[in-house]
């Protein structure tokens, strides 16, 4: 009996140990089962975050190829601006050539003018310093010849 009973023992541990092993390989299916959906939620979540992502860098790259466009257009923009104002300080610096040479001319007339003014003023002096000589010497004679025609 005591073989008996330790077969019945020993068998009914077999049967314990063999219900334990399949409560544990079900639980670890079970497991795995749940490991297997969060896996594959994980998987829908990290599609749609590359999905995402994907088209996040394909407007991006838009996005910095418009910027790129706006940008050569603002360097051809500023280049013409460049060289508008080049062309404005050439303007300019043709404008002050001019209106010094007219201010030189200018007064190259007036000097001119002025000098001609003083000439003729002086002229004008002169022909009256000898006119008013003539009136005093045709006075003198005009007395001188009164005086002697009194006198005779």
């Amino acid at each position: 009996m005591p073989i008996e009973m330790s077969l019945l023992v020993i068998a009914i541990a077999l049967v314990v140990a063999v219900i334990a092993a399949i409560v544990t390989l079900r639980l670890l299916m079970l497991r795995l089962n749940v490991l297997l959906r969060t896996t594959r939620g994980l998987q829908r979540d990290l599609n749609q975050l590359t999905l995402e992502c994907s088209t996040l860098i394909e407007t991006t790259d838009d996005t910095v190829k418009e910027i790129g466009k706006t940008f050569k257009s603002v360097n051809h923009i500023a280049g013409a601006v460049s060289s508008i104002g080049e062309s404005l300080e050439h303007t300019a610096s043709a404008v002050r050539t001019v209106s010094n040479k007219l201010v030189e001319q200018a007064e190259a007339y007036v000097d001119q003018k002025q000098s001609k003014e003083k000439r003729q003023q002086g002229d004008i002096m002169q022909w009256a310093d000898l006119a008013l000589s003539a009136w005093q010497l045709w006075q003198q004679d005009h007395t001188k010849g009164k005086d002697s025609e009194g006198r005779e």
